[in-house]
């Protein structure tokens, strides 16, 4: 198993001792679809609560393997491959779908409804897919959380955050056209959703003290000074103190 995949299952609560034999679900979408399904999408299947669960965490509707399809048209009428759909997001204008004729691991694709723009690589894998939205859901599920709706991310900021954290899987297309995703010390992580005129940031910790510190340093970045904000209390508690002066907050 990928470690990926692996880590993925951990985040989610799904552990790997409940996997199952997909051979004879497998078999049976095969005979539907009309198409072999490729080895990584097995690995969805030895799970049966995996796509659940990653569903839940963005509030979307999981098509595989319940309800296994292929991309309909209105999300790709560009496309003359066939995809089959995995998750769609919970305002029914995203769809993530899996090629089904580029080998047994193919990128996992993500595309918007009645766009003409091209379907894009969300991310190079199935195992990368799985980590990366079971990071976003065990990260979001952490307090406090300090956000910002940021101006447009500037190489300067993104170079400074790749020296000081660890990068893990960065993911393309939904839900900007970049999502960065960095972890520091003590369950620090920071989370950017870059796009064109705007960024989001998402930054959490295990302790306030961590994230105090972290808040300080990446408000020398971009236009956070100014920027950050929470919507929790104890988040707001620590801004408040940060707004009072050097050091305050790294008091807390």
């Amino acid at each position: 198993m990928d470690p990926l995949f692996r880590e993925g299952l951990l985040y989610l609560g799904i552990g790997p001792e409940t996997a199952i034999d997909p051979s004879e679900a497998a078999r049976a979408i095969e005979s539907e679809l009309g198409f072999e399904l490729p080895a990584s999408a097995l690995d969805l299947l030895r799970f049966p609560g995996l796509m659940p669960a990653i569903a839940a965490g963005y509030e979307g509707t999981t098509k595989f393997p319940t309800s296994p399809q292929l991309v309909d048209d209105s999300f790709l009428p560009w496309e003359a491959e066939p995809i089959l759909e995995l998750l769609v997001e919970n305002q029914g204008v995203v769809a993530w779908g899996l090629p089904l004729e580029r080998g047994g691991d193919p990128p996992v694709l993500v595309g918007w409804r009645d766009t003409a723009d091209p379907l894009i690589e969300f991310a190079p894998s199935v195992a990368e897919f799985v980590y990366a939205m079971a990071w976003d859901c065990h990260r979001f599920e952490q307090t406090p959380l300090v956000q910002a709706q940021a101006k447009r991310l500037d190489p300067t900021s993104l170079a400074a955050l790749r020296s000081r954290y660890r990068e893990v899987t960065e993911t393309r297309g939904w839900p900007a056209d970049n999502t960065y995703r960095f972890e520091g010390e003590r369950g620090l992580t920071v989370t950017l959703w870059s796009g064109g005129s705007q960024c989001d940031w998402y930054v959490t910790a295990g302790d306030s003290v961590t994230l105090a510190r972290e808040v300080e340093w990446l408000s020398t970045l971009s236009d956070l000074v100014d920027s950050f904000w929470s919507n929790d209390p104890e988040g707001e508690e620590l801004l408040a103190k940060r707004r009072q002066g050097p050091g305050v907050a790294g008091g807390i």
